[in-house]
């Protein structure tokens, strides 16, 4: 994880959020204005962790990905960073469009 990308994006959330569940959290609308603001990152994945939280991947055409998980109260908390992400394969989810 790329701590200045990690501190630039904490600093971010710290400013937009007075109340954060820990040092890399912040409310998800915060969090998802932030990374496109700053990394042109959407999201890109989303899957359920349990009835509690989902884990959520955003990543931008240069490659670039944050990984996140959101709680029922709506805090994101970023789990990792990184670069050169690709697409290696589709995968096809029945039901699911695209």
């Amino acid at each position: 994880m790329s701590r200045a990308r990690t501190m630039t994006i904490t600093a971010t959330l710290f400013a937009a959020s007075a109340v954060q569940a820990g040092p890399n959290c912040a409310p998800r609308e915060s969090l998802l204005m932030a990374l496109a603001e700053q990394y042109a990152e959407t999201p890109m994945v989303r899957g359920l962790i349990n009835r509690n939280a989902a884990l959520e991947l955003y990543a931008s055409p240069a490659g670039t990905w944050t990984l996140t998980t959101v709680g029922l109260d709506g805090q994101s908390c970023i789990v990792a960073v990184g670069t050169n992400l690709e697409n290696v394969h589709k995968v096809v989810i029945p039901g699911v469009p695209g």
